[in-house]
């Protein structure tokens, strides 16, 4: 496989696969990678390799953490790595600042680093069914974003400075433990969303 240079997309989703050879890691010309629906664990430090990805698509695996290396793809738009067992986001994931789609969806994320704030390319944020307790205030720098999910996890506020995404129209907070008068405080200042309690 590792012969195949000129190789630019590669799906081999819902099968069992638990690696790639490592031969694989050398197609450097890759710009879409989908490997959802594998048994996949851990993903290995040469994915930085792959620096022409601009789609990666890692959903329901078996991934306990990412290796630093991945911030190396700098001209991802879309990532999925929903329906994991993420516990948290490696140091400088928000190096990769052409993201416009994230997906983190059904992890065990506690917390978000505050570089996320980086991501300023940013419209798609899929957060629901982790555990959040808090949201990083850097979340206001996302000025592109216009979808945020943080349906079910253990969230009680959000940080003012939501309210600084005045592209952001949907909302979703169902399944998090929002008080009444935060709810109204949070409507306050996202006057033009569609907000989800």
């Amino acid at each position: 496989i590792g012969k195949l240079q000129k190789l630019t997309e590669f799906s081999i989703s819902e099968n069992k696969l638990s690696a790639l050879p490592v031969e694989f890691w050398t197609l450097v010309n890759l710009k879409e990678l989908q490997l959802w629906k594998n048994q996949i664990s851990p993903l290995p430090a040469d994915i930085g390799k792959l620096d022409k990805l601009t789609m990666l698509g890692l959903s329901d695996n078996h991934l306990l953490m990412l290796p630093v290396e991945i911030v190396k793809l700098k001209k991802l738009t879309y990532l999925n790595l929903s329906h994991n067992l993420l516990t948290s986001l490696p140091e400088g994931f928000g190096k990769l600042d052409q993201l416009s789609w994230l997906e983190l969806w059904e992890n065990n994320l506690t917390i978000l680093p505050a570089d996320i704030g980086e991501l300023n390319q940013l419209t798609f944020l899929h957060l629901s069914d982790n555990q959040l307790t808090t949201i990083p205030a850097e979340i206001g720098d996302l000025n592109q974003l216009n979808f945020l999910d943080l349906r079910n996890n253990q969230l009680t506020a959000l940080p003012t400075e939501i309210g600084k995404l005045d592209k952001l129209t949907a909302l979703y907070l169902e399944g998090n433990p929002i008080s009444q008068f935060e709810q109204e405080k949070i409507k306050s200042i996202l006057p033009n969303c569609h907000i989800h309690f």
